[in-house]
């Protein structure tokens, strides 16, 4: 699926049908299958301000918490440069879940 997504993404008109693919599958429960998706979208919109890329990264940090604490900090380091993108009711549940 990796390597498929990596030849869509290089054409950026593709992106947000990835996203929209991305977010079927997570509203499905899908997590796993959608990491690759919505780490795409994030690489391929790292220089904008866009609502996909702040959920994109929402949505990884929410998918790749565990018990692990030390994997927990270091996912929400990286998260945190995006928690003021979300909207307020993303914000208010990463900011809890941190």
């Amino acid at each position: 699926m990796e390597t498929a997504v990596r030849y869509v993404v290089d054409h950026l008109s593709y992106v947000p049908m990835l996203f929209e693919l991305a977010e079927q599958l997570y509203s499905e429960g899908k997590q796993e299958a959608c990491i690759p998706l919505y780490r795409s979208v994030a690489e391929s919109e790292k220089l904008q301000h866009s609502e996909r890329l702040a959920l994109s990264q929402y949505r990884l940090f929410s998918i790749g918490l565990s018990n692990d604490q030390s994997n927990n900090l270091t996912l929400a380091i990286q998260f945190e440069l995006f928690v003021q993108r979300l909207d307020e009711p993303y914000q208010f549940d990463a900011l809890k879940t941190i």
